[in-house]
């Protein structure tokens, strides 16, 4: 039997808006975890100066510092999975804008600098339906909602799941004979942006990933790596044991997972 593959599920760096410190814990991990699935949560650009309500300063602001920062990301991150957020599918929205100024640059964009950083990645759109990813027991998805009881309503809606989009780090178990949890990724951006550093409900972001294995019989693991106090804390190395047959040894699946 297969040994199982570990993923890693990173998300909302936001382009020029992430957070170096959290970058800087991820690529430590990354290098001692050695994940074979690499999943792009989504919003890897902010894409400020296109969202709808966008102030005067973001309307005025250069685009490149932004979409460099985010394709340097993809470039090192190099995903097997990207997973468009809401803010990421602003391009897409601009190509598909009755504009056709905005239609050629947003085609441009994409297509000469975008495209070439994310690679081979498989990437799936911003939607409730086609941008889910499923692997297993366990589905992926950016996120179409946030509050304090999103956790509950994803692992209502799409049963074992990740997902970011919320910028903090949570869970909720549905409990049952075959019970569902629904994982909310912290975020690798900062915690303070001008648009929302009057949104009370932002106090419970934080910095953070999620990572875990994924088996061969369709079981998995999931934990969360979050900022707390400046420190970084995950485990590295775990192992499990069936504890069903004590004469057996431990599956070679689930060995040194």
């Amino acid at each position: 039997m297969s040994a199982p593959k570990r993923f890693i599920f990173a998300s909302d760096n936001h382009g020029d808006m992430c957070d170096p410190n959290a970058i800087k814990a991820l690529k430590y991990f990354m290098r001692e975890f050695k994940p074979d699935v690499r999943i792009h949560g989504g919003d890897c650009f902010d894409l400020r100066c296109l969202r709808r309500g966008a102030g005067d300063d973001e309307l005025h602001e250069d685009l490149g510092a932004d979409i460099d920062a985010g394709c340097d990301f993809l470039r090192w991150f190099k995903p097997t999975h990207w997973l468009l957020g809401n803010h990421d599918a602003r391009v897409i929205d601009c190509i598909n804008s009755y504009n056709p100024v905005m239609r050629r640059l947003a085609s441009q964009l994409w297509e000469n600098e975008i495209k070439p950083a994310y690679g081979k990645a498989q990437v799936f759109p911003y939607d409730k339906r086609d941008g889910v990813l499923k692997m297993g027991t366990l589905s992926f998805i950016h996120g179409y909602s946030s509050g304090m009881y999103t956790a509950r309503r994803i692992a209502e809606i799409y049963g074992n799941v990740v997902q970011g989009h919320c910028h903090c780090s949570d869970s909720f178990s549905i409990p049952g004979l075959n019970p569902r949890v629904g994982h909310i990724s912290g975020c690798l951006c900062k915690l303070s942006m001008t648009y929302n550093r009057t949104h009370l409900n932002t106090l419970r972001q934080s910095n953070g990933f999620i990572y875990g294995w994924l088996g061969t019989t369709g079981l998995h693991r999931v934990f969360h790596a979050q900022e707390i106090e400046n420190e970084w804390v995950f485990p590295t190395n775990f192992v499990t044991i069936r504890t069903d047959n004590e004469v057996s040894p431990p599956s070679k699946e689930f060995r040194n997972a």
